[in-house]
């Protein structure tokens, strides 16, 4: 079972009530992300958002208040053209966790999750940089299994 419907079905159920809590994803049309550049991801879309706080027309969460957050970004890149990817999580314009990948010739999945003490109006975004020779997207999806950014206070 993807870990998406998991945390989509526990926090419905109220088997989770780790609040504030968000799973934003890409829904509809790809997002191009240019060659050699580090680009802030747009999920335009949330499975849930239980205080409104993630911004999809900017890719931003802010962190309604003290604690300590779960946050966590999966991106799929499905290109076959050799190339370096790196996907990040970014707090305050410095990067929590990132992923990097040299990729040859098949698609790749980057996935990172990190736990980290945030104070209340705290930004957190995800961004994607890649070298594969031209512009690559980021690609969408209905069902929020591909390329999505989660988080949610665990204290």
């Amino acid at each position: 079972m993807a870990i998406t419907k998991i945390i989509a079905d526990s926090i419905t159920s109220g088997a989770i009530a780790n609040t504030p809590n968000f799973l934003a994803y890409r829904s509809s049309s790809a997002q191009s992300v240019a060659n050699n550049t580090t680009t802030t991801i747009l999920f335009n879309a949330e499975k849930f958002d239980s205080n409104s706080a993630y911004n999809a027309s900017n890719g931003i969460f802010t962190v309604p208040s003290d604690g300590v957050y779960c946050f966590g970004l999966n991106l799929y890149a499905g290109d076959d053209a050799p190339a370096r990817y790196v996907g990040k999580l970014v707090k305050n314009s410095a990067t929590l966790i990132y992923a990097d990948l040299d990729v040859s010739n098949e698609p790749a999945t980057l996935f990172v999750s990190t736990i980290t003490t945030c104070s209340a109006n705290d930004t957190i975004h995800a961004t994607f940089y890649h070298n594969r020779g031209s512009a690559m997207n980021i690609d969408p999806s209905s069902t929020a299994e591909i390329n999505y950014f989660f988080g949610y206070k665990l204290l």
